[in-house]
């Protein structure tokens, strides 16, 4: 089909006048470009992003890729918001429950504490706003902790780990002729997992200590000693009885960190150790992240506190395979930020912390100071205001004057929709802030703290937790925050599909486009719906099968969650066809529109708008 064009002209004054008005006309490009700056402005202002990482930049590089990075996750956030809208006012929606169900609690301590404390205050708290910092004067520095865990120093192959432990055997104990007849035997697996094994010939049981290239930790050889000290005094009291020993399994981290892993599940020891199981996955890859960033936007506020760490590690350790459940997999990434020496705790976990006691009382941060810093978007969201309320104005002008209306004004008209939705529900939310309060730990939390703490964190979805800020795609998502968070999605869909039915009739180029249209449009509407109703028919089902019997543990319910995956895989694969298409449609039936879809509309045009 040849490309064709039509230019207007418009006749010229005769003479120098005071006043003239527009022509009754638009071109494609003003239809293109009033659209577009619509959609960008509603996916860009309606961002309320949560605080990023803090570093302290010095050089005139490290200033510049701070904002680079801060630019970057706008510009990615606004892509996301215009790929799936839907996730905007869901994640709405689920912060706004959150930041209500903890207010009234923070309110009454904040007023024994002598603070204030708003709504406001709440979303900021999940946005990551508070930070707990832990004393430095109370920590080691990594350095020493590691020569503390691995005092054995440097052993550069097997055979000399071997002898260290042969040594401190003989050293330490008088071991009879029987004892010294102990076959000893290495092996290292591929994940740096040595395995040092010492059995007694007539033994029944392996006593199994970990290599590694740094050699043993004071804790592991005390423990070893102590078991063959046992061993050794049951064999002088009676010979013919066994050696017992107990075995222990250790794995080390990349950065040298030791981790008892000898009743920890196998998925866990996957996401503690190897690095490609997911972004953030792995006891070092805060910090190597970290590491990587900091040439880049200066020093980071965040390190390793070794105390805080050995907590973190002992909180994994005492994971077995019993306790380890589905949700155990968010409270680990939840738990890992917990090793450093500032923890960027949501709403529920400060909260939890100051009733602990690891602080003592709740930041304090000013109303006042907190609007002041929230006021930055403004005038960006009553700019955005404007145009969505000339773009309803026009479209309900086109209306009554029977003019064509094109299908991308109409998708216009959905991105703007959502966008009000979440405006409203988000009112009260902080927006734009890049700056993190700090208040001081008055003492280090115990293994069981760690633990509950972890357990409260917001959950990711998407990529996993990258940092130990939080990011912007960790949702809220505790009993009624996440039921809201589900509710925010259907609105969101049935909103969103709902709109774009509204060009049913519309012109399109073929009669196939329209009737692919229609699909699509219904399509969008009610598949979040359905796949959603039947994802929480499946959840209570199973919860009722586990109050009367193993049911929900069996071979029937796999069963109905290997057909909901699929289900849920072909509804989401549907839905990213429709919106394809949809895109690719608003577009081309833009290029090829009726006349009357060009002849513009009087009095909306005295409206202040972009063009």
């Amino acid at each position: 089909m040849p490309v064709t064009s039509f230019q207007v002209n418009c006749t010229l004054p005769p003479t120098e006048v005071n006043y003239v008005s527009s022509a009754n006309v638009r071109g494609t490009l003003n239809i293109l470009w009033s659209s577009l700056s619509i959609i960008a402005l509603c996916t860009w202002s309606i961002q309320h992003l949560n605080v990023p990482i803090q570093s302290r930049p010095q050089t005139k590089r490290q200033k510049i890729g701070q904002k680079v990075l801060h630019f970057e996750r706008k510009v990615r956030w606004m892509l996301i918001n215009a790929i799936i809208p839907e996730i905007a006012l869901a994640k709405a929606a689920s912060d706004l429950a959150a930041a209500k169900s903890v207010t009234p609690e923070f309110t009454s301590l904040a007023e024994r504490d002598r603070v204030d404390w708003t709504l406001a205050h709440s979303f900021f708290a999940d946005m990551g706003g508070f930070a707990i910092r832990f004393p430095d004067n109370s920590q080691k520095t990594e350095e020493e902790w590691k020569e503390e865990n691995d005092k054995e120093g440097e052993a550069a192959a097997v055979g000399d780990e071997l002898v260290n432990v042969r040594n401190r055997f003989h050293s330490h104990h008088n071991r009879s002729d029987e004892e010294n007849q102990l076959q000893q035997t290495v092996s290292i697996n591929s994940s740096m997992v040595g395995h040092i094994s010492l059995q007694k010939l007539s033994g029944e049981k392996n006593l199994t200590t970990s290599h590694k290239n740094s050699g043993l930790s004071d804790s592991d050889n005390s423990h070893i000693d102590g078991e063959a000290g046992q061993a050794e005094a049951k064999t002088e009291s009676n010979n013919d009885q066994k050696s017992e020993y107990q075995h222990i399994k250790i794995r080390y981290t990349s950065s040298g960190v030791a981790v008892n892993v000898t009743n920890m599940p196998e998925h866990l020891q996957y996401l503690v150790f190897d690095k490609m199981s997911g972004v953030g996955a792995g006891l070092d890859a805060y910090e190597s992240l970290i590491k990587g960033l900091q040439p880049w936007i200066g020093q980071v506020d965040w390190n390793i506190d070794c105390e805080n760490r050995k907590t973190v590690i002992s909180a994994l350790e005492s994971v077995t395979s019993v306790t380890f459940e589905h949700h155990k997999i968010g409270w680990f990434y939840n738990v890992l930020p917990l090793q450093g020496n500032v923890w960027v705790p949501d709403a529920s976990q400060l909260l939890l912390a100051r009733k602990q006691g690891i602080i003592d009382s709740l930041p304090s941060l000013p109303t006042e100071r907190l609007d002041d810093l929230s006021k930055a978007g403004t005038l960006l969201k009553l700019i955005t205001l404007a145009q969505i309320v000339w773009l309803i104005v026009q479209l309900i002008v086109r209306k009554t004057e029977n003019l064509t209306t094109m299908p991308l004004e109409i998708s216009v008209l959905a991105f703007a929709a959502i966008s009000l939705v979440t405006y409203v529900t988000l009112w009260n939310k902080p927006q734009d802030i890049q700056t993190c309060f700090y208040t001081t730990a008055v003492r280090r939390p115990s293994q069981a703290e760690v633990d509950s703490i972890g357990l409260l964190g917001p959950r990711a979805i998407g990529l996993t937790r990258s940092h130990p800020w939080i990011p912007s795609n960790c949702f809220e998502m505790k009993s009624h925050a996440g039921r809201m968070f589900m509710a925010g999605l259907i609105t969101a869909a049935i909103t969103f599909g709902g709109l774009h039915c509204l060009a049913w009739n519309s012109h399109f180029p073929t009669p196939i486009e329209r009737l692919l249209w229609r699909i699509s449009s219904i399509y969008i509407t009610v598949s979040i719906f359905f796949s959603t109703s039947i994802g929480a028919l499946l959840v209570g089902l199973r919860r009722i099968s586990k109050r009367f019997g193993e049911l929900g543990s069996g071979a029937i319910f796999s069963a109905h969650e290997v057909i909901y995956s699929s289900f849920l895989f072909l509804t989401m694969l549907g839905y990213i066809l429709c919106r394809l298409f949809m895109t690719v449609e608003i577009f081309r039936s833009l290029f090829l529109s009726p006349p009357d879809a060009f002849i513009d509309t009087n009095w909306p045009s005295f409206l202040p708008h972009l063009t």
